[in-house]
C-alpha cells in the first residue's frame, strides 16, 4: 500500500491545475487496468482513456474542482487498487491516465516548448473538449469517477 501512495504522491503533487481533473483520469485508467490482461495494455488503455475524457465539456482553471476531483479520483483508485488485491495493473492503468497531462507541466516549466506538446488532445490533433460552468464540471467529473468505482465494486 505504501508502493500505491509513493507513486500517486510523486504523479500529483507537481501537476498544474490545466487539464481535466486528475480524478476521472485516474479512476477511468485504474478501472481499464483492472479489466486488462497485463501491465503494459492497462498503461495503454489508461493513456487512451486520457483523449476520450479530454473531449468531454469541463472546466480547466477552477482549483477547487480540481482539489475535488483529484481527491475522489485518489479514493476511487484506492478502492480499485484494494478490490483488485493490490493487482499493479491498476496503477499502470491509473498512471496511462494521467501521465499524458505530464506535458502541461514540462510546457510550463519551460522544458518542452507550448507548440511541441505530442499528445494529440493537447496539439490540437483531436479537439478538447469545450470549456464547462466549474459546477456542472464537477458534476460530470465526480460521475464519472463515480461509474469507474461502481464498475468494480
Amino acid at each position: 500500500m505504501r508502493m500505491f501512495w509513493l507513486l500517486f504522491l510523486c504523479l500529483l503533487l507537481p501537476l498544474p491545475a490545466l487539464a481535466m481533473g486528475g480524478g476521472p483520469h485516474l479512476a477511468v485508467g485504474a478501472s481499464l487496468g483492472n479489466a486488462s490482461p497485463n501491465p503494459t495494455v492497462a498503461l495503454g488503455l489508461g493513456m487512451a482513456s486520457h483523449i476520450v475524457l479530454d473531449v468531454l465539456p469541463h472546466n480547466d482553471d477552477s482549483s477547487w474542482l480540481q482539489v475535488i476531483s483529484l481527491a475522489a479520483g485518489l479514493w476511487t483508485t484506492k478502492q480499485i487498487y484494494e478490490q483488485s488485491q493490490n493487482d499493479p495493473k491498476v496503477l499502470w492503468g491509473a498512471a496511462g491516465g494521467l501521465l499524458p497531462d505530464l506535458e502541461h507541466l514540462l510546457a510550463i516549466r519551460g522544458i518542452i516548448k507550448k507548440g511541441k506538446k505530442r499528445f494529440p488532445t493537447h496539439n490540437g490533433t483531436i479537439s478538447h473538449g469545450k470549456r464547462l460552468e466549474a459546477k456542472k464540471a464537477l458534476i460530470l467529473e465526480l460521475g464519472v469517477t463515480g461509474i469507474s468505482l461502481r464498475l468494480i465494486l
